[in-house]
């Protein structure tokens, strides 16, 4: 009766498990833990929660006291290695659906980690994602720091093969990889489709982060703010997304040149045009990686590089998509110019029949930029199906008012651009123009 009596005044807790559980389930880790630990009755929910993200910095109290001292890192991983295992109790009544954990790269922790997840059966079928983080400081990490780190990593994954059996996401930083690591790590890591790498580089003499996983179901790779000195894509039969950030110069000065070997399922790329610089002067090269391209994003292009651009659409037949990001150039005079002069020889004649979407993004004025309107002019003779253009400037105005902005009306005179196409047929593409008040 007594117990019954706190269960009437406890009214939430009164409540049937399917839908406590419910309300465990929108809750962070940090406070799903301290639920359990005022609330017998919420404990035993934990072990039936089949969809969970336990992340180190919800471990963290927040103290309303800016005196009152910070937690070190091995703090947090004990609070967070305690409250895995918690979580991850294992029970015959649960099938986790989906697991996402964020934490140190200590070793003193790792192995438990590891054995938690093994243990508990991690997500057999669906989503399995570590985001491991360094406990260094970005601006002062070194080298030797980074391949400590690597090694850390590896012996991770050595001890625990069956919980990174199962990974479908890893997101790593300041990490620099030996030469035999990347293979080591996707042939443990068998259900590994996203590798995110950010802030890490090689060891390997030529310092370049070379992929060969023919067996792999690896198909998105991320790399951000890299220290390698280039990337070798040599078989990776699976892959469909690249991403390379558009800060392309590293600490250290350098710019990775990204080389692309056998990856026929390549459908999305999002690169800075100096990852290409190897293909300017060797453009049929990407054919036929890019034979199977319908995306691609290029950042960071000046306009005089703009018709170098061609190769690309040429090498990628089932483009749908050209995105490209232009920075601001030197002011140039807006002379008049003959649009169809001297293109024989410069530019690659070929018809493309799939691109349907041209976006360029940049500085105010694009429509006005004899280079840019050139080379829409040039896009716009190969691509028969071209539908639409659309431009996104950035607003010369200081202070824009979105919508209401005078930015934004239509301009009732004619542009460079809408002149020189207009010679085009009556089914020219539609061209939109955005501005903003940030930089694009």
């Amino acid at each position: 009766m007594e117990e019954r009596a706190k269960y009437d005044d406890d009214r939430l807790s009164a409540l049937p498990d399917d839908v406590l559980l419910a309300v465990l389930q929108l809750l962070d880790a940090g406070t799903a833990v301290r639920a359990g630990a005022l609330a017998r009755r919420w404990r035993h929910l934990r072990c039936l929660l089949t969809d969970l993200t336990i992340d180190v910095a919800d471990l963290v109290p927040r103290s309303p006291d800016p005196s009152s001292p910070c937690q070190t890192v091995h703090d947090m991983m004990t609070a967070y290695t305690a409250a895995t295992a918690w979580f991850l109790t294992p029970n015959k009544q649960r099938s986790i659906k989906s697991l996402r954990l964020t934490f140190y790269l200590v070793d003193s922790y790792l192995r438990s980690i590891g054995d938690a997840v093994a243990k508990s059966g991690g997500s057999a079928a669906g989503p399995l994602e570590f985001t491991i983080l360094a406990d260094v400081d970005v601006l002062t990490v070194n080298d030797a720091e980074r391949a400590m780190l690597a090694r850390r990593f590896m012996s991770f994954l050595a001890a625990c093969p069956v919980a990174f059996s199962g990974l479908t996401r890893l997101s790593l930083q300041n990490l620099c990889f030996g030469d035999s690591d990347i293979s080591d790590l996707l042939g443990t890591c068998s259900r590994l489709e996203l590798l995110s790498l950010s802030q890490c580089g090689s060891s390997s003499e030529d310092m370049l982060l070379r992929i060969d996983a023919p067996t792999s179901s690896f198909r998105t790779l991320e790399i951000r703010e890299p220290f390698f000195h280039g990337v070798e894509l040599t078989n990776v039969p699976k892959l469909e997304r690249l991403f390379c950030d558009e800060d392309v110069v590293s600490f250290h000065g350098s710019c990775p040149a990204v080389r692309f070997g056998h990856v026929p399922c390549l459908d999305d790329v999002y690169l800075s045009t100096i990852h290409l610089r190897y293909y300017y002067e060797n453009p049929r090269e990407l054919f036929p990686a890019f034979s199977n391209l319908r995306a691609i994003y290029l950042n960071n292009l000046g306009t005089h590089r703009l018709v170098g651009t061609l190769f690309i659409l040429q090498a990628a037949p089932l483009l749908n998509k050209l995105s490209i990001k232009l920075y601001q150039p030197f002011f140039i005079p807006p002379d008049r110019y003959d649009y169809n002069t001297n293109t024989e020889g410069e530019t690659p004649k070929f018809e493309h029949r799939n691109l349907s979407f041209l976006e360029l993004k940049g500085y105010a004025g694009l429509r006005e930029d004899i280079k840019v309107v050139r080379y829409i002019w040039l896009v716009t003779e190969r691509a028969a199906c071209l539908k639409k253009i659309h431009l996104l400037e950035q607003c010369p105005l200081r202070n824009c008012y979105g919508a209401r902005c005078a930015c934004h009306v239509d301009e009732p005179h004619t542009t460079l651009l809408s002149e020189a196409l207009s010679s085009r047929a009556a089914s020219s593409p539609e061209i939109t123009v955005e501005l903003i008040n940030v930089p694009c």
